[in-house]
Formats: C-alpha cells, sequence, structure tokens
C-alpha cells in the first residue's frame, strides 16, 4: 500500500481591506476576452471588445493543495458589479466529477448561484450574501452571478482532487440566464436562456 503523502497543518489569513488570502498559488484574473464565449449577447461582446475596452469581469486567487483524495483547496473569488448587455457579470460556470462537492461563504455583495443536475440539466438558482454558506452537491454543474452594485466576493471551498470541465458550459451554455430587470423589486430576473444547445 502506498504511504499517503502528509500535509503539514497551517494557518493564513484573509485581509477585508486588500481582499487577499496572506498565501497563495494561484492568481487569475478573467477579463472579457478571456470568457467572451460564455455570455449569451455575442454582438454586445463583440461591440464592447472592438471598442478597445476589455473590462475585468472576476478575479480569483486559490491556496492550492495536492490533489489527494480528502484535501481541500480553498481560495477567494471576487466577481465585480456591471452587465454585458443585460447579462451580469459572472463566472464560467463549470461541472465536477460526480463525486465532488463544494461549498462557498459569501464575504461581501450579493449573488446568485446558478446550479444544473449534471444527470437531468435542469437548473436552479439560489441567492446568496454576506454570511451565506451556499452548498453544492456532487453532480451540479455551477456558475455564480453579481446582481449587486458591489463586488461579489467570497471564499470557495473544494476537493483539492476534484475536477473541472468548462468545455461543456462553453458549447452547450446554462439553461437559465440572469438579466438586468429595473421593473423588479429585485433588480434583476431568471429566465430560461434560448441560446441553450439541445442536450
Amino acid at each position: 500500500m502506498t504511504k499517503r503523502q502528509k500535509i503539514d497543518p497551517f494557518v493564513i489569513q484573509y485581509d477585508e481591506k486588500s481582499k487577499m488570502l496572506s498565501s497563495y498559488s494561484v492568481k487569475n484574473d478573467k477579463k472579457l476576452s478571456d470568457i467572451s464565449d460564455f455570455f449569451y449577447n455575442q454582438q454586445e461582446v463583440k461591440m464592447i471588445l472592438d471598442s478597445g475596452k476589455d473590462p475585468l469581469v472576476y478575479t480569483y486567487h486559490d491556496k492550492v493543495q495536492p490533489e489527494i483524495p480528502g484535501e481541500f483547496s480553498f481560495g477567494i473569488t471576487i466577481i465585480y458589479p456591471g452587465t454585458i448587455g443585460e447579462e451580469f457579470y459572472m463566472t464560467r460556470g463549470h461541472f465536477h466529477g460526480k463525486n465532488d462537492g463544494e461549498f462557498y461563504m459569501g464575504l461581501e455583495g450579493e449573488g446568485i448561484l446558478i446550479l444544473e443536475d449534471q444527470d437531468t440539466r435542469k437548473a436552479q438558482a439560489l441567492y446568496f450574501t454576506r454570511n451565506s454558506l451556499p452548498y453544492i452537491p456532487a453532480g451540479y454543474g455551477h456558475r455564480v452571478v453579481n446582481v449587486g452594485k458591489i463586488p461579489l466576493i467570497f471564499l470557495t471551498v473544494e476537493a483539492a482532487a476534484g475536477s473541472h470541465d468548462y468545455e461543456i458550459i462553453r458549447k452547450e451554455g446554462f439553461g437559465v440566464l440572469v438579466l438586468k430587470d429595473p421593473n423588479s423589486q429585485k433588480g434583476y430576473k431568471i429566465t430560461p436562456n434560448p441560446s441553450r444547445k439541445k442536450i
């Protein structure tokens, strides 16, 4: 039997002022050009990019652990306020393997967590804000949308050995969109995605 790799315990800090972890191993900024395929209104995307603008949509920095079953990676994601057409800024979204769950903790802002069952492809949406702890069971694809006027900041915790499938979302899209709605008291609406590819 192979001996399991040992990881030493540690503590790092989250700085509320800088919105950063005191130690991280990966940092990634996602501008519109990096995730352009994931937005519904491709005409609006093209118009923005053709104008020379390339807004920062979201950023994340993670403390990644070795890919050992039972260990967890964690990090901070920040989604900035804004829209592409009527669609709010969001993460690309992905599916994990069917055995990998994940959870978040809201630190600042307001968000919608879109979840999609990997088997049925039925979608649902959960609202979360500061001190909310949304749980994503194994077998659900997910995306986070910032529906507020300030950055949406949340802690993410996931299996270190988990997988990430972004391409299925790029090709097929999620079943619902979160769009700006000035006629709603909430300021947004959740609507079926008309460009969703047939599954």
